[in-house]
């Protein structure tokens, strides 16, 4: 599968867009500029607890993956889609593979879940396709394939007894390439943890997979827990079904009722969600990273 074949020529052509995108920051013009940026990533490869600051959580890497946090998780997402992606606290690479985990936390304060039956995935799916169209113009700007939105691969589904939602959707390239974005809501004591994972259609296993492994090895701290919450703390001003419909990048929250939407309209941009691809390239120069790693000589 040919991820992001239009942007490699482009790379190797020196064609690559020098537009400058919201956040100021250009989009490397040749693919020396480009491989700079890439050598300069800093993986995180110990298979041990790291620690997610700003979620106030843990996260358990395993043998054969890479971390990045912070600025460098948000400078690889850019090198991959040609578009700035904020907030993002860490991504997880498997090595052997194209699956990617992003991880983002939102303090919004304890969300209730009273309002789950108010969901309404074929409008949900209406805004979440309208959201994808709008983020291609910067795509297509920074000579990236656009993306269209195929459907649900999984409707959004509440697991009560682990505080998550989780779903997934199928996105196709304009070469035909099909992906899919499978994303985990985690809530917890002060707002939420969303999961997302990313990788090619025969990779995803929606029970047993990586994004509900992740799930498992993602924990929040003593006292952030989801069941932690006190009378006293913070309360958000919508539910659970206006957090997914946002969250899962529906335009203008369609997918929820009226009444409910209102209440996240001055939020909701924080919260939306575009279409991820996972990137062969830096795939592959995490995976030479790693050997080189594992076949160090040991110092004297």
């Amino acid at each position: 599968m040919k991820y992001l074949s239009i942007l490699l020529v482009c790379l190797s052509l020196g064609l690559a867009s020098t537009d400058v995108n919201a956040e100021g920051r250009a989009y490397p013009k040749t693919d020396e500029e480009f491989q700079k940026m890439v050598d300069a990533l800093e993986w995180s490869i110990e298979p041990k607890t790291y620690e997610i600051v700003h979620s106030n959580a843990k996260f358990q890497l395993p043998e054969g993956f890479g971390m990045l946090f912070g600025h460098q998780a948000e400078t690889y997402l850019f090198l991959n889609n040609g578009t700035e992606f904020s907030n993002i606290d860490a991504l997880v690479l498997k090595g052997e593979t194209s699956e990617e985990l992003i991880f983002s936390f939102q303090e919004t304060g304890y969300i209730k879940d009273d309002d789950w039956s108010d969901l309404d995935a074929d409008l949900l799916l209406e805004g979440i396709i309208e959201s994808t169209e709008e983020s291609n113009a910067e795509r297509i700007k920074n000579n990236i394939s656009p993306l269209e939105v195929v459907g649900w691969v999984q409707e959004p589904v509440y697991d009560e007894s682990a505080n998550m939602v989780s779903w997934a959707i199928k996105a196709r390239d304009a070469d035909g390439d099909e992906v899919i974005n499978a994303i985990a809501l985690k809530l917890g004591r002060k707002g939420f943890n969303r999961i997302t994972w990313v990788g090619a259609p025969n990779e995803y296993i929606p029970n047993g997979g990586l994004l509900e492994e992740a799930a498992v090895r993602f924990k929040y701290d003593e006292g952030f827990k989801y069941t932690d919450f006190a009378s006293t703390d913070k309360v958000a001003a919508f539910g659970l079904a206006s957090l997914v419909a946002v969250s899962a990048g529906s335009k203008s929250g369609k997918g929820v009722a009226l009444g409910l939407l209102a209440t996240i309209l001055a939020f909701g941009k924080k919260l939306w969600f575009i279409i991820l691809i996972p990137f062969v390239a830096l795939r592959k120069f995490f995976s030479r990273k790693t050997k080189t790693v594992q076949h160090k000589e040991p110092e004297e």
